[in-house]
């Protein structure tokens, strides 16, 4: 009989560590699926990929602006890093780092287009740039 609540105390204490495991894990994993698509595009534009930056705007955008990627520069900046400082919905907050310490402040939004996610952008302009990001406030942290 001894035995049995033994084991039934390990048992118990291994579900508790385990749920515990389980409960770290999804808080860790927790980013959304418009978190991974801006963090893929910010890794794009920290290694000037620009090419990859424009297979990552949403196609549904440019056939409403009636626009062809291949006529457009993406706008873009270098950073060293980047955090993102809030995520609400399809909304993504994130502050670009330079190497001077500077940062930017920058709102994308994302949308799920045919299963894959992409970056809606705020704007473009005739001299042939798309701008990436909804809004950008210049110079957040100097």
């Amino acid at each position: 009989m001894r035995t049995i609540s033994l084991v039934s105390v390990l048992a118990a204490g291994l579900v508790m560590v385990l749920a515990g495991c389980i409960s770290r894990t999804t808080v860790v994993v927790g980013s959304t699926p418009e978190q991974r698509a801006v963090e893929k595009f910010l890794g794009r534009m920290i290694d000037s990929d620009e090419d990859g930056e424009k297979k990552m705007i949403s196609p549904q955008w440019l056939e409403e602006n009636d626009l062809d990627i291949d006529d457009y520069q993406v706008n873009s900046y270098s950073p060293e890093d980047y955090e993102i400082t809030k995520v609400k919905g399809s909304k993504i907050t994130v502050e670009i780092i330079f190497s001077d310490g500077d940062a930017h402040r920058l709102v994308f939004l994302v949308r799920k287009e045919g299963g894959k996610y992409y970056i809606v952008p705020g704007s473009y302009d005739e001299d042939g740039w798309i701008h990436p990001w909804q809004s950008v406030k210049t110079s957040v942290r100097k």
